[in-house]
């Protein structure tokens, strides 16, 4: 989702090379420990980009700058810089910035939100999947939120720009109105002027310095790295930690465990109608957007906690900055394990995965200082957001019999509002029990109603939102990305389509004769809907080929082209044989069971809401003391 605000970069300094502690803590870095990484709370200064890298430094930074330690590309994939291009090019209406309208025969493409009413409409019946659970799609919005924040433009001196009225895009380029349609039933199609009416859309920030089509960028660091956790600045992860034993600030007066509480959150809704219900604070500002979230930022929360605790148990002489960068080395491996063993597999299948050489299985010397690591726009904008057609209408909450606690949480009425989660009698991890034990909706063009109509709806003010799916495909069109003809082609080597006919090896009738509908000419279908549309080709996927292939590149990308990447030991801070044993036995199961309160048994497969279910006591206790150097 598209929440706007810019943010800065620091790294922190260097130590001393973790390779030749293996035995035991290095007597020279032990000496440095009081001063590693950022030691005094009080620096503000968040822009430090160092001209040179040292390899032997052992942990990645927050910001993601010298994770490609060569001086060229030291800041390749860091915070606020921009994304790649798969394609390799742009498409702009003028080539280089206008967002993109024409049609291929000349015309005008099809609004948006004209699209989303005739192909994105909720069906009579919720087609719900068989196999996947909400928690699947949640966590696909949980690593979306790591790795893609698209800040956007501002006026001058940073003022905010209104880009609800249609007429906004003639007096700047940084809107991107979505023309509401004539026939639309939720949003007004007239202002209270007469005129058109529009959904407001601000474009992301142009990053582009020099000459050439405009750049945008991405926000928070493009790694897989937490950043939602840790921050993406090292200004915003001071903010986080209490600077003692390693351990980050958690909010524990509910009588449950929470994030911290944020007090000055001007996008939280709940806050502005009573007091008590504040908004939260996490490394990403987006935690509190809907309240499936803080279940996830609460569980890695804890974790991290937790094997502070261990780490400074064993350790006792070591820093609190040592011990904080220990335990978010293992958490950071840990989560990039169970992304491509537990959740990966299901969105791309079997066949992309072996053809990417995405399985994982063994530590070994993977980084290539070559592979760009940076997210493509056509990942960002369109594929990655498949996950927006498995949300539900609701939010179920449940206990350990999967019994129903407390009232489903309507999302439309839950962006940015926290009320439920200071439920006590319907805890937060009542809402993860449910998420586990609920089907999400299937992946396919058909969104529920709160996603095409009430993402930050303001509770009483009907329409005051936004339609998402129609915000998705404008993104892609105001970012410059190629529409799904071309894509398909160039990825999968396909001749391209003369007619919408010729897609019928991709997609089935019915859905080529919504297309035909809704668009004049095969070239027009925006990348997004196309990738919803098309058959799948590989049963152990949920998506088809062209958005599988997207999405195997970009994580392929992060493989080869992440110095710390989990199963990569070509680098200073990489795992050892016994810390990547430990870290492939810890289930992403055992990390839900372990912090959520209650919990009993658990699906053997987290992401599967009718697996098999195994005791949470079955599960052995992270070997912390045998593993730590």
């Amino acid at each position: 989702l598209d929440v706007m605000g810019l943010v800065h970069d620091q790294l922190e300094p260097k130590t001393n090379n973790r390779k030749k502690r293996q035995s035991g803590p290095n007597i020279a870095y032990c000496i440095l420990q009081g001063v590693i990484i950022g030691s005094d709370p009080l620096d503000t200064n968040c822009i430090d980009r160092p001209l040179t890298c040292d390899r032997s430094f052992p942990y990645r930074s927050i910001s993601g700058w010298c994770n490609h330690d060569d001086t060229a590309n030291r800041g390749q994939g860091s915070t606020m810089n921009p994304f790649r291009r798969f394609m390799g090019a742009a498409k702009y209406d003028d080539g280089f910035n206008s967002v993109r309208r024409l049609s291929a025969n000349g015309g005008q493409l099809p609004s948006t939100r004209e699209i989303s009413n005739k192909i994105f409409a909720e069906a009579s019946i919720p087609s719900f999947d068989p196999v996947y659970n909400h928690m699947f799609m949640q966590y696909g919005q949980w690593v979306a939120h790591d790795v893609v924040f698209t800040p956007g433009a501002v006026g001058t001196n940073g003022v905010s720009l209104d880009c609800s009225q249609c007429e906004s895009a003639n007096i700047t380029s940084n809107c991107a109105p979505i023309e509401v349609p004539d026939d639309d039933t939720y949003f007004p199609t007239r202002t209270a002027n007469g005129r058109k009416a529009c959904v407001r859309l601000t474009r992301a920030i142009n990053g582009q310095t020099g000459l050439g089509p405009r750049a945008k960028i991405n926000q928070n660091s493009h790694f897989l790295d937490l950043s939602q956790v840790y921050g993406n600045t090292d200004c915003v992860a001071k903010e986080l930690r209490t600077f003692r034993d390693g351990q980050m600030i958690m909010f524990t007066n509910q009588g449950y465990t929470l994030p911290p509480k944020a007090g000055n959150d001007s996008n939280c809704q709940s806050q502005k109608t009573n007091p008590q219900f504040l908004c939260f604070t996490a490394g990403d500002i987006r935690n509190s957007l809907q309240p499936g979230l803080i279940p996830l930022h609460t569980i890695y929360l804890k974790q991290h906690n937790k094997w502070a605790s261990q780490i400074r148990q064993l350790r006792p002489t070591w820093s609190d900055n040592l011990v904080y960068h220990e335990a978010r080395r293992l958490l950071v491996a840990m989560y990039q394990l169970h992304i491509y063993e537990d959740y990966l597999p299901k969105v791309i299948g079997k066949q992309l995965m072996a053809q990417f050489d995405l399985n994982p299985g063994q530590l070994r010397n993977l980084y290539d200082p070559r592979v760009d690591p940076s997210i493509s726009a056509e990942f960002g904008t369109a594929a990655f957001r498949f996950g927006h057609s498995q949300a539900r209408r609701d939010l179920p909450r449940s206990n350990n019999n999967n019994v129903s606690v407390g009232a489903f949480v309507d999302l439309g009425a839950h962006t940015f509002y926290t009320d439920p989660l200071y439920d006590r009698s319907a805890t937060v991890f009542h809402m993860a029990q449910g998420m586990v034990n609920s089907p999400a909706l299937s992946v396919d063009r058909q969104f529920s109603f709160p996603m095409r109509n009430q993402i930050f709806e303001i509770r009483g003010r009907k329409a005051s939102g936004v339609d998402l799916p129609a915000v998705n495909v404008q993104r892609a069109r105001e970012m410059g990305v190629q529409g799904y003809n071309e894509v398909r082609t160039k990825i999968r080597g396909l001749s391209r389509a003369n007619s919408f006919d010729d897609l019928s090896r991709d997609m089935d009738a019915a859905n080529i004769q919504l297309l035909k509908n809704t668009y004049a000419s095969v070239d027009d279908i925006d990348l997004y809907v196309g990738l919803l549309m098309e058959r799948r080709t590989d049963p152990t996927a949920l998506l088809g080929p062209t958005g599988g292939t997207i999405i195997a590149d970009q994580f392929a990308s992060w493989k080869k082209g992440d110095r710390f990447f989990f199963e990569s030991n070509s680098n200073a801070g990489g795992l050892t044989r016994a810390e990547y044993n430990a870290i492939r036995a810890f289930t992403f199961s055992q990390l839900i069971c372990e912090n959520t309160d209650g919990m009993v048994m658990v699906q053997q497969d987290i992401f599967e809401h009718n697996a098999r279910k195994v005791r949470c006591s079955s599960f052995r206790p992270f070997p912390m003391a045998s593993i730590l150097f």
